[in-house]
This record gives structure tokens, C-alpha cells and sequence, in this order.
């Protein structure tokens, strides 16, 4: 999981991929591929004036599909009194809605994949966005059938929120806002994030019913004590087989003890926060006494993912430095044997001599 490999299939060729063991998370990871019920994707347009980023949020990842920029003069002198500013605005939002059609109406899918469309900006960017994108679902006569009627969705499903500035460090912040949670709190990828904002409230007001760090999570979940486990994706791609199976082992027996057990992809705002708290968390029934004695490893997160593969080349260096070391002794007991021949051959060839002056 979080590996990838590429193949080219050829039709009617068919391929078998077998795999001698898939642990519960990977099984877990493909039947949510496969099942599009609970897939849906929300678009997060992020802007203020003359630039503006258009993400793809879904489950499993957060993905910049477009960069839009306009060059708009600003409100005073020539530009404002000839109504260029809003020329230029009318064709930077013109933009805009042609990248979302590009990126989100050419698939068949999108009435029921696209859930919402998320406009946010800092000031009253975002409102002249809105009336704009209105305004061209309704009276634009240049438009095809099929993308009038995506434009309307996309009105229809418009949520028009606050953001502090129209880049990615901001879609956290505006995930995070009450009032967009509230129109897609039904959706399955926005779910983790609303928990883990309880989990972090928790961790403010009250940090006895909560902990993080593998050992006190282990801890807690022995007294029955976690009511709601969080975990990273990252901790199931680690290329230690041991501390993967660790892991799959820890949801295992949260989900038998029947505890609610969210896994996170770090692909996303939510998954992120996660791994700064070493990527396994939980949200404790009743404070539990003794877990604030618990010691954790001071292990980064990434740098445990990458532990085997310095592991790896540790070990690659040593048997390489095994082998010179080998050719070496060899290149010497070669040279010993050479000069000794030379030197038997020297030494007969001085006894002839001496022979033939005899």
C-alpha cells in the first residue's frame, strides 16, 4: 500500500495478480477503491484577486488541479475610472470556470461524484466568484446543454466560506469551518476530520482523555480504555514488516474489542495533523491513571519509514566494503604468487649460467 508499480495491459489479454497474503488494512484500502457509494469529492476553489487554486479533496487525497492567475490593476488612477478592473476580474473568474469544467465536468460521473463546491477566499473575492459562476449558469446562451447543467450543479452545491489567503496552507482552515462541515458532514472523507477536531478539542480542555504515541495507545487499548482510535495510512506503508504488522495488529484488535478505528490517509489536511502526533492517537472513554508515566520513542514518523532502507544500504555498504576487502586479499595473494614466480625464474636462470661458465 502506497507502492506503485506500472504495467501495460494489452486487450484481450487478461492479468493475474496473486499476492500469498493481504493483511486487513490492504483489503480494507482496495474494497474502498472498488466501492463508488461513498467516494464522493468535493471541489475547494481558494482564491483572491488574480490567483486562484482548485483542489480535488476526496477521502484519500487533497490535489491541486488547476492554477488560475490574472493580472487585476488595483482600484485607483486610469484602470477604475475606464471599468478595466472589472473587465479583468470578469476574465479572471471566466478562467476559473473554465478550468472547473475542464478538471471536474468532462467525466459522466460528476452529478453524483462532485458533492459540494467550496469558494473561499479572504475579503469579498469569493462573493463576486459566486455571483459570477450564478450569472453564467443561468444566462450564458454560448454554453452546451451538458455544461450549462454542470455549472447549475455547481451553483446548487456552493458553499461560500471565509479563507485567509488563496493558497493550499489555507484548506485546512476552511475544512475546518463549522459552517462547511455542516453541509458535508454526511460525506465519508470528511468524517475523519471532524472526529479528529473533537480529538484535538479534547486535547485542549481535557488532556486526560486523550493520548498518542504507539505505547500509550498499546496501554490504553489493554484497560479498554479508547473509545475512538486514529491512525495514519503512513504507519502501513513502512517497509519494516514488523512495524506494519504491528500496526494492522493494533486496528485488529481495536475493531474486536469493538472500538472505532479511523485510518488516515496523509494525503490529506486531516492525515497530516496526524503524523505530527507520530501517527497513532486515541480518544480515551475515561481518563486513564499511569499513562502520563509512559515513555514514547522519539521516532519521526517519515524517519521510520525510512529506517530500512538505511538499514538496507547499511547493509549493502557493508558487503560491499566485505567484498573490496576480499579482492584485495586476493589482488595481494595474486601479486605474492607473480613475484615469487619471477623470482624462481630469475634465480634458474642465474644457476644456467653458472652452469655453462662451469
Amino acid at each position: 500500500m502506497g507502492q506503485y508499480q506500472s504495467l501495460e495491459i494489452q486487450a484481450p489479454r487478461t492479468l493475474t495478480l496473486i499476492k500469498r497474503q493481504f493483511d486487513s488494512m490492504h483489503v480494507k484500502k482496495l474494497n474502498d477503491a472498488v466501492n463508488l457509494t461513498d467516494q464522493g469529492h468535493v471541489c475547494a476553489i481558494l482564491m483572491e484577486d488574480g490567483i486562484a487554486h482548485i483542489f480535488l479533496v476526496s477521502r484519500n487525497i487533497s490535489k491541486l488541479k488547476a492554477k488560475v492567475e490574472k493580472r487585476i490593476a488595483k482600484k485607483k488612477g486610469i484602470a477604475a475610472a475606464t471599468g478595466a478592473i472589472d473587465k479583468q476580474k470578469a476574465k479572471f473568474y471566466e478562467q476559473i470556470v473554465q478550468a472547473l469544467v475542464l478538471h471536474f465536468g468532462q467525466t459522466p460521473s460528476w452529478p453524483t461524484q462532485l458533492k459540494s463546491v467550496i469558494i473561499a477566499s479572504p475579503g469579498f473575492v469569493k462573493d463576486g466568484f459566486y455571483e459570477y459562476l450564478k450569472h453564467s449558469s443561468e444566462t450564458s446562451s454560448q454554453q452546451k446543454g451538458a455544461q450549462m447543467q454542470f455549472l447549475r450543479h455547481c451553483v446548487e452545491r456552493s458553499i461560500v466560506a471565509h479563507a485567509s489567503s488563496g493558497f493550499k496552507h489555507s484548506l485546512s482552515e476552511v475544512l475546518q469551518n463549522r459552517a462547511v462541515q455542516e453541509r458535508i458532514k454526511d460525506l465519508a472523507c470528511f468524517e475523519e476530520a471532524m472526529s479528529l477536531d473533537k480529538f484535538f478539542e479534547t486535547l485542549a480542555m481535557d488532556q486526560d482523555r486523550v493520548c498518542y504515541g504507539r505505547r500509550s495507545v498499546d496501554f490504553a487499548l489493554a484497560n479498554n480504555a479508547v473509545e475512538t482510535l486514529f491512525v495514519s495510512d503512513k504507519l502501513f506503508r513502512a517497509k519494516n514488516v514488523a512495524t506494519r504488522k504491528l500496526y494492522v495488529q493494533m486496528v485488529e484488535r481495536a475493531e474486536r474489542d469493538g472500538v472505532k478505528a479511523m485510518v488516515f490517509s496523509s494525503m490529506n489536511p486531516s492525515g497530516e495533523r496526524l503524523d505530527n502526533l507520530s501517527g497513532v492517537a486515541a480518544l480515551l472513554r475515561y481518563a486513564l491513571p499511569g499513562i502520563d508515566d509512559i515513555e514514547e520513542e522519539d521516532i519521526d514518523i517519515d524517519e521510520l519509514i525510512e529506517q530500512e532502507e538505511e538499514h538496507k544500504s547499511d547493509d549493502e555498504d557493508k558487503k560491499g566494503g566485505a567484498g573490496v576487502a576480499k579482492k584485495r586479499e586476493w589482488d595481494e595473494e595474486q601479486l605474492y604468487q607473480l613475484l615469487s614466480e619471477v623470482g624462481d625464474g630469475e634465480m634458474g636462470e642465474g644457476q644456467e649460467e653458472e652452469e655453462d661458465d662451469g
